[in-house]
């Protein structure tokens, strides 16, 4: 099975559809890890309340922006996928680590 995709015998998508499946994944993923990010920074940089949602709404969009910049960069459409996978998996669990405090 993994000889077979290597040699490019696996799923053959459209452009239009491997572009959509691209920007669902870096719009919904880039969302999903720039909650975990701006979480994960207001945790570890720590202060009161007020100053901790400050700091998840300002990083929140500069985390997505580039997140979004990011996955839509890379040009294979597995390999976007699974580094967006990845980069959540690693994120929420260290925000699970860390407590899993929300602000």
């Amino acid at each position: 099975m993994l000889h077979a995709i290597k040699k490019g015998y696996g799923l053959a998508l459209s452009p239009k559809m491997s572009l959509a499946i691209r920007l669902a994944v870096a719009l919904i993923g880039g969302y999903v890890l720039s909650a975990g990010l701006s979480l994960l920074t207001s945790a570890i940089l720590g202060g009161t309340e007020r100053e901790m949602r400050t700091i998840v709404h300002f990083m929140f969009f500069l985390y997505y922006a580039f997140s979004i910049m990011t996955f839509v960069a890379i040009n294979s459409l597995y390999r976007s996928a699974w580094i967006a996978l990845g980069a959540n998996v690693v994120v929420w669990g260290c925000w699970w680590l860390l407590g899993g405090q929300t602000v």
